[in-house]
Order: C-alpha cells, then sequence, then structure tokens
C-alpha cells in the first residue's frame, strides 16, 4: 500500500518557525516601536504659523486605523482558520486575500473622506501654475517598491495558477508532483497556492490598487484652501500619500508572503513510500521547481514581518501628535490652484 509523507527539510522546518503570525507580530512590534522611537515626529503641522485644515488630521488618524485593522484581521485570520474552523478538507478561499479585502474597504473610506469632505472650494481662489498628479506627493521609492510587490504577487498568482490542478470538488488547490522513476504510480497531491485561492487574491488586489490610486490621484487633485496654508497642506498630503501606499504595499507583502510559504512547503520535497510483505520501497517526488520552493520558504518570513511592521509604522505615525515641519518647507514656491 502507497503512502507519502513529506521528507524532513531542515530549511523548511526553520523558516516554517519564523513565518507563525504570532512571532511574526511580536517581532515587527519591536522593530515597528524602535523605528517610531529613533524617527522623526511626521512633518503634519503648522508650517511658518500656518496650520493645515483639521481635515488631514482626520485621514491622517483614518489611516492609522485602517493600518491597524489590517493587522487584526491578518492575525484573526490565521486564528480563525487555526483554531476555530479545524476541518482540513474545508478551502478558506479569503485566507491570502482577506488582508487586501480589508485594506481595499479601509482606503475605500479614506477615498471618500478625501472626495467628499476634504476637497470643498477654497476659501480663497487660486491661479493654477501646474498640473499635480498621483505621483505629485509621493516618494519615487514608494512607487517603485509597490510597483514591484505588485508585479511579485501578479506573478506568483498567475504561475501558480497555472501549475495547480483541480481536486474532487473541481477547485484548483492541488500540485501534483509525479513518481518520476516509476509512472505508473499516481502522482503525489498537496495542497497549493492554486486558482482556487489566487483569483480571490487577484480581483482584490485590482480593487486594492485601483482605490489607492484614486485615493493618491484626489488626495493630489484637490483645491488648497488657502495661499498662506499651501506649504502646510502640502506636508499633510504628503503624509496621506505615504500612508495609503504604505497600507496597499504592506498588504500585498502579507499575500504574498503566505503564498510562497504554502508554495515552499508544498514543493519543496516529499518521499514516497510503498510497503509490501517483501519490503518496502521508497521513491523520492521532487517538483522541478524545488529550488525556488525553497528560496520562496526563506523569504516568506522576511516579507511577513516586513508588512506588519510597515503597518505598525504607519499606524504609530498616523496617532503622533505631528510637529511642525521644517521653515524649508514654507520657503518652497506656493503651487497655487484654480477654482473649480
Amino acid at each position: 500500500m502507497p503512502s507519502s509523507a513529506a521528507a524532513f527539510d531542515p530549511a523548511t522546518f526553520l523558516s516554517g518557525i519564523l513565518f507563525f503570525p504570532p512571532i511574526a507580530l511580536l517581532a515587527a512590534i519591536v522593530i515597528a516601536v524602535g523605528i517610531l522611537l529613533f524617527r522623526p515626529k511626521p512633518q503634519t503641522g503648522d508650517v511658518a504659523g500656518a496650520a493645515a485644515p483639521s481635515k488631514y488630521a482626520a485621514e491622517r488618524r483614518a489611516l492609522a486605523v485602517v493600518a491597524l485593522v489590517t493587522v487584526v484581521a491578518y492575525i484573526a485570520e490565521f486564528i480563525e482558520r487555526g483554531y476555530i474552523v479545524t476541518d482540513t478538507e474545508l478551502i478558506h478561499w479569503w485566507r491570502f486575500a482577506a488582508p487586501l479585502a480589508v485594506a481595499a474597504i479601509g482606503i475605500a473610506i479614506v477615498l471618500w473622506m478625501i472626495t467628499a469632505v476634504g476637497s470643498e472650494r477654497p476659501e480663497q481662489p487660486m491661479v493654477t501654475t501646474g498640473r499635480r498628479t498621483w505621483t505629485s506627493f509621493s516618494t519615487r521609492m514608494a512607487i517603485i517598491s509597490a510597483g514591484l510587490v505588485v508585479l511579485a504577487l501578479v506573478v506568483t498568482t498567475v504561475t501558480a495558477g497555472f501549475a495547480s490542478s483541480p481536486n474532487s470538488q473541481g477547485l484548483y488547490v492541488w500540485l501534483e508532483i509525479p513518481i518520476a522513476n516509476e509512472p505508473s504510480i499516481p502522482p503525489i497531491r498537496v495542497l497549493f497556492y492554486g486558482w482556487a485561492y489566487g483569483l480571490p487574491v487577484l480581483v482584490c488586489a485590482a480593487a486594492l490598487g485601483a482605490l489607492a490610486w484614486g485615493a493618491l490621484d484626489r488626495n493630489a487633485a484637490r483645491p488648497f484652501s488657502r495661499p498662506e496654508t499651501v506649504a502646510a497642506e502640502r506636508v499633510a498630503r504628503r503624509a496621506t500619500a505615504a500612508g495609503v501606499t504604505r497600507i496597499a504595499t504592506a498588504a500585498m507583502l502579507l499575500t504574498l508572503s503566505g503564498a510562497w510559504w504554502l508554495i515552499a512547503r508544498a514543493g519543496s520535497g516529499t518521499a514516497l513510500t510503498i510497503l509490501r510483505d517483501r519490503g518496502d520501497d521508497h521513491f523520492d517526488a521532487t517538483w522541478r521547481y524545488a529550488e525556488l520552493a525553497v528560496a520562496a520558504g526563506w523569504l516568506a518570513p522576511i516579507l511577513e514581518i516586513a508588512g506588519l511592521v510597515i503597518l505598525l509604522v504607519a499606524a504609530g505615525e498616523g496617532f503622533r501628535r505631528a510637529r511642525p515641519a521644517e521653515q524649508a518647507e514654507a520657503d518652497e514656491p506656493i503651487e497655487a490652484e484654480a477654482v473649480r
């Protein structure tokens, strides 16, 4: 009779210990606290005596809440899947999409705040001197980093989806690993990051990306309140843009880390033993991309901790009392805008 068991892989075992949400959260809290303690307070307060309107403070606090809720949702999903609903045959389609969905809902609320509350007509009309785009208040590094994470998530999801196989219910959640030296033996099937998980991830990632783009675009395009607050509002808008970008990037990092860990568990190596009266036969079944799977397993906990740190730092900065921005901010040329 055939029986299969995962071959012991020290690398996968160690990464499995590291890739444990409570441990990752504890490590992320320590790192985030250290960053917040030694990092200057966000410059979203007064600039040369001109205070930014209170709407920016409300947006900053809302983004902080969204970041915290995303962390809570990520840990809650792990607890629910691991300790509450323990049916191993139940496919939790939201397993990887949960952080993306929660972040998307939160950013949608922030987008509403920017559009409905934060885009009122300026108190004093101003003349437009330049066009602002969704990248105007974000750093190039933040945009490039977010783009690379999105690319990695999409490539991983699509590639794993095509490599997956359906189970008896037609859900693509298996990876079939053939026995190369014994074609007559059916392939080993292990749980995998297939289309059953990947399609919800792609849908939620697309929604999150669209909402984040909308929030950045409206944050940049809305008119300034008064000429004397332009410099202060610029600083506040940079904080809003940073919060949106961090939350979207961190949510995708958490999803990507989970996907890489499951891929590593499925494809790093499997052994098959056939029990016979005359003696046992042993076969090795290795996925052809096993090396990549092992590398993904090592990187998965790093991505998880990084995502949690980004969210915790975003939350901490959102709740911290802002300090006055540097005088240099006030010396920047004032960009005016016409009333729409």
